[in-house]
């Protein structure tokens, strides 16, 4: 796929221009999954790309059930204010009311602090739990995080917490007097004839799933557990494009919530960009509420603007698929916005002694840090607390990463002394001065 800039064509092309865009992330970065972009009630889009179980070659189609992490927080969420709707629970009830076992460092957690990230209950997956492919039982899960201090007061900041989800998920159980999954079947599945969604253990091959996958160095790699009982209702569900578009509609149409509690789910605490279960963002000129699911295997991203009937998702089996540039590039493009394709890059050949005076230190922020050196041929990369990368020349002062989609250039003065760099990534240039 040759470079180009996709945009200001007739409004007849913008189907092609969609397509064109998708295909070119499927040549030059190995996408595959399904993608919805509905505008104003129309449906621009809704297809598949590429293949879903790469040893079968099963094509991916919008039928497809992926995992999709932590997008499963905006159903916990709804859950949650669907019973309290129904006045089984208040938001501002302690979770210790329901959750006998809750130690004594929880009595001022409420369930509004879990719903907006504000507990201060340390997440589980920080870092990654060890034996995450065994399977847990709630109890197990909960032992995690159970005794260890909080971060910070209830409400007091906020932090992103797997952990707060895990026991909202376990408050549904407890006050609908059934399991979480049986919950969200009878209340939001099936109401919406949600046929493909839901929470199991089965293998990725059954009843139509695809397989997960990882991607480094331009090789495939079946992508490792976790088993869904590591995540539950932070992250342990499936579903396709279709059937995340019945929940926008269900959403949208206030089938599930009435507009008061939407309206408190879309609404920030603490953080300015997030509500219950929503990220709360924008593309251009337009306010979205999305959220973004990563887990081995698969990467997904849902973004809605509700008041203009405008939904763009994309499930991916890729976990290294950058799925909200993607998104944000789809509905730019619905939008009539101008969007750069990918494109290959290879690289050119460069003698070491050019290279070597870009070789140093180029502070980017105060504690980040990007230092650039040399072995051999091998030009090599490596921010502040993490691995080293090797770079590609693609011109004498520019390269390129294939481990991510990221590209640096390198700055000199007049006489060609380098003074600093340009970190090109996910759509932001970061200047980093040189300081040794």
């Amino acid at each position: 796929m040759a470079a180009g800039v996709l945009g200001a064509q007739p409004a007849g092309d913008l189907r092609a221009r969609l397509r064109e865009y998708l295909e070119a992330q499927e040549d030059v970065n190995g996408f595959s999954g399904a993608v919805l972009v509905l505008k104003n009630g129309q449906m621009l889009l809704r297809t598949g790309v590429g293949a879903c179980d790469r040893e079968a070659r099963t094509p991916c189609k919008p039928q497809t059930r992926f995992r999709i992490g932590s997008i499963t927080k905006t159903f916990t969420a709804t859950a949650v204010l669907m019973l309290a709707e129904r006045k089984k629970l208040g938001l501002q009830d302690a979770v210790s009311k329901h959750l006998p076992y809750a130690p004594e460092s929880w009595k001022d957690v409420t369930i509004h602090h879990l719903l907006s990230h504000t507990s201060g209950i340390p997440s589980y997956t920080e870092p990654k739990p060890a034996e995450a492919c065994a399977r847990r039982t709630a109890e197990e899960l909960v032992a995690l995080f159970r005794d260890k201090p909080l971060d910070f007061a209830p409400g007091s900041q906020w932090a992103y917490s797997n952990s707060g989800y895990v026991l909202l998920g376990e408050i549904v159980s407890q006050v609908a007097g059934m399991s979480y999954e049986a919950f969200l079947r009878q209340a939001i599945f099936e109401p919406l004839g949600m046929s493909d969604s839901g929470y199991e253990g089965e293998q990725p091959l059954a009843n139509g799933r695809a397989v997960g996958y990882s991607r480094a160095g331009g090789r495939w790699a079946k992508a490792e557990c976790p088993d869904v009982s590591l995540l539950r209702a932070a992250g342990g569900l499936y579903t396709t494009v279709d059937d995340l578009q019945r929940f926008d509609e269900g959403l949208r149409k206030q089938r599930l919530l009435t507009l008061a509690s939407l309206q408190r789910m879309y609404t920030p605490v603490a953080s300015k960009s997030y509500g219950y279960g929503w990220a709360l963002t924008t593309f251009g000129r337009h306010k979205v509420v999305a959220h973004g699911g990563s887990i081995e295997g698969f990467a997904a991203f849902l973004a809605r603007i509700p008041e203009e009937q405008t939904l763009v998702v994309v499930l991916s089996n890729v976990e290294q698929t950058r799925v909200h540039r993607m998104a944000q590039e789809l509905a730019d493009l619905a939008y009539g916005q101008t969007v750069e394709l990918p494109r290959r890059r290879v690289p050119v050949s460069l003698r070491n002694e050019v290279f070597d005076k870009y070789v140093g230190t180029y502070e980017l922020a105060p504690n980040l840090l990007l230092t650039v050196s040399r072995e051999g041929g091998r030009y090599l990369l490596q921010a502040t607390g993490q691995a080293q990368v090797e770079m590609y020349p693609e011109a004498e002062t520019k390269f390129f990463l294939r481990v991510a989609d990221a590209q640096v250039t390198f700055i000199t003065d007049p006489s060609g002394v380098t003074h600093s760099l340009l970190l090109h990534q996910n759509g932001r240039d970061m200047k980093g001065k040189k300081v040794d």
